[in-house]
């Protein structure tokens, strides 16, 4: 015989799961999460943060974040720009993979992929007035195996005007 859930059903499940058991008491998930707390401690003792944690599991997962984030401008129409690029620090040994959005927001939700910007550095076109924003999308792909990761840069904004010497 097999008991699920409280019931005798005799080894058969008659009409699937009617009854669920009832969660764990307040008390028994506080001390779970606890030794869920103590666990982690556990695992970065001696780590100076969260990358050292990381470190310290192996090639579990690999940490990835931006060391220099893209700067905003503002240009006269059609003067040459110069390129916005993020700086990346990376444990990791393998590829790191760019992608550069845009967008009518100062947000990094509602970009458009740049189609071709996918390098550390992009320059933005100077022909149309007006502003947009952009953000760039870095993700880490080891080359020994196990998960990478990925970053998002803040938004920027260039602006782009009919003024002489902007």
């Amino acid at each position: 015989m097999i008991k699920l859930f409280g019931t005798n059903t005799g080894g058969v499940v008659k009409g699937g799961f009617s009854r669920l058991p009832p969660p764990p008491p307040v008390a028994a998930r506080a001390a779970f999460f606890a030794a869920g707390i103590l666990a982690f401690s556990a695992f970065c003792l001696g780590c100076a943060d969260v990358e050292d944690a990381y470190a310290n599991q192996g090639d579990l997962k690999k940490w990835l974040k931006i060391t220099a984030q893209p700067q905003g401008a503002v240009y006269s129409q059609g003067a040459q720009a110069t390129a916005m690029f993020v700086e990346v620090e990376a444990d990791a040994d393998g590829v790191l993979t760019y992608q550069w959005y845009s967008g009518a927001e100062n947000n990094t939700a509602n970009g458009s992929a740049i189609e071709g910007a996918t390098e550390a550095s992009y320059t933005p076109p100077t022909a149309e007035l007006g502003v947009v924003y952009y953000y760039v999308t870095v993700n880490s792909l080891p080359s020994g195996g196990g998960a990478g990761d990925a970053a998002t840069s803040s938004a920027v904004c260039v602006e782009v005007n009919n003024l002489v010497n902007a």
